[in-house]
């Protein structure tokens, strides 16, 4: 268990690196050297069983679901590595936004409107 000294220490480390990243809507990715992995609601997903085997392979009922190394290698290298992301939202509602990686320098975006 963490106490409360390590606690804020990583607090504190977390907003100091979202500060040293943030970005706001209009700033230009593609310029910047940063990919855009495209809408990820769009992206073809897959399920996982309990152990975390792709049940298309085993036959198990889903636990979860998510994307291939295969189908989005940079996505899943980025999530495997358990990298600090940015998140973004485009617009008042929320229902627009934008997931950046300051470490892969990619990108995504996602709605999330009704």
């Amino acid at each position: 268990m963490k106490t409360n000294l390590e606690k804020r220490e990583q607090v504190e480390e977390e907003r100091e690196f979202k500060e040293l990243h943030k970005k706001d809507g209009s700033y230009n990715y593609s310029v910047k050297g940063y990919k855009f992995l495209g809408w990820q609601n769009g992206w073809k997903h897959v399920y996982y069983d309990e152990d975390g085997n792709l049940c298309s392979e085993t036959g198990k009922p889903h636990k979860s679901a998510g994307y291939t190394k295969e189908d989005y290698p940079e996505y899943r290298n980025c999530i495997d590595s358990k990298h600090r992301r940015i998140e973004i939202s485009l617009n008042q509602r929320g229902s627009e936004n934008i997931v950046i990686c300051p470490i892969c320098k990619i990108y995504w975006k996602y709605d999330c409107s009704d």
